[in-house]
């Protein structure tokens, strides 16, 4: 992580701890503090650019090299945040000739996966047409590539996801929700069954209910249907230990994300390996003399 992206992430920190000092000051109301909320942090916008550059910093702490990229995939020193869910592009301007938004490629090895905010992914249960935005999307490049040539097309998916095209890890983010409700749950519950990204995660400002926690926890049961990691992690929310604040980061997230993908890359090679046998001839002995 360079200096520009170190200095990034800090102003964004200072925001939200502006953020909330200024709705101490403007705490007169329900309502007028959710209109400061959402006036200032352009409808949870902030919040969802900060968790994308923190985990950024999570892969460039592992020395696992990342890199801000244009929409085509092009090198950029700058980051368009995408402001609406919308559908991934490899165009890199639109008919308006403004840059498309822009996306964190990270190299795993000899393969690339790429961070987004608010793509919109394919509902795996129905046709065309149904899609399901991820706050927060990992996926490789392959099947970025794949769903930016999906979409318009009028092809069925069917009911068993297509592995490779499914995100790696799809994450929801409420920052100024109330989280106490299990309605919040069973929202989860809904997005994980249909979009099937491997990882899912509700991230949340304040730490969510224990009914909520155990809901998304459960998630990881629908393994059949790819998911093979969920939590309910509580991201930004400060704790004060004397003059420092501390902004805490889930330790077990990459390195369950690294050792999922670790598990799903040797699978890959155990498929092809026995694939590769039972296509091979076999050599008959030959009969005595």
């Amino acid at each position: 992580m360079n200096d520009d992206e170190q200095y990034l992430i800090d102003q964004l920190n200072n925001c939200l701890g502006e953020l909330a000092a200024l709705i101490n000051a403007k705490n007169q109301g329900k309502r007028r503090v959710q209109r400061a909320i959402d006036a200032y942090d352009g409808d949870g916008k902030l919040f969802e650019a900060l968790t994308l550059f923190r985990l950024k910093s999570l892969f460039d702490e592992e020395g696992i090299r990342t890199q801000i990229c244009r929409s085509d995939g092009s090198p950029s020193n700058s980051f368009v945040l995408r402001g609406s869910p919308g559908e991934l592009t490899r165009a890199r301007e639109d008919d308006g000739k403004l840059p498309n938004p822009s996306h964190i490629a990270i190299d795993m090895g000899d393969r690339r996966i790429e961070i987004h905010n608010s793509v919109e992914w394919p509902d795996r249960l129905a046709s065309y047409g149904a899609v399901h935005e991820l706050d927060i999307s990992i996926a490789e490049t392959a099947a970025c590539d794949w769903l930016s040539d999906w979409y318009g097309k009028n092809e069925w998916l069917q009911h068993r996801t297509v592995r490779e095209h499914a995100p790696l890890l799809g994450m929801e983010l409420k920052f100024h929700r109330d989280v106490s409700t299990k309605a919040l749950g069973r929202e989860m519950t809904g997005l994980a069954y249909t979009t099937c990204p491997m990882m899912f995660v509700l991230g949340t400002r304040r730490e969510a209910p224990y009914a909520v926690r155990a809901q998304v926890g459960s998630l990881r049961r629908l393994h059949r249907r790819g998911i093979k990691w969920s939590a309910c992690l509580t991201l930004w929310q400060e704790k004060k230990h004397g003059h420092d604040r501390e902004r805490p980061w889930a330790a077990s997230l990459l390195p369950a994300f690294l050792k999922l993908w670790n598990k799903r890359l040797r699978s890959g090679e155990e498929y092809l390996e026995k694939r590769d046998v039972a296509v091979r001839p076999t050599r008959r002995k030959p009969p005595p003399a």
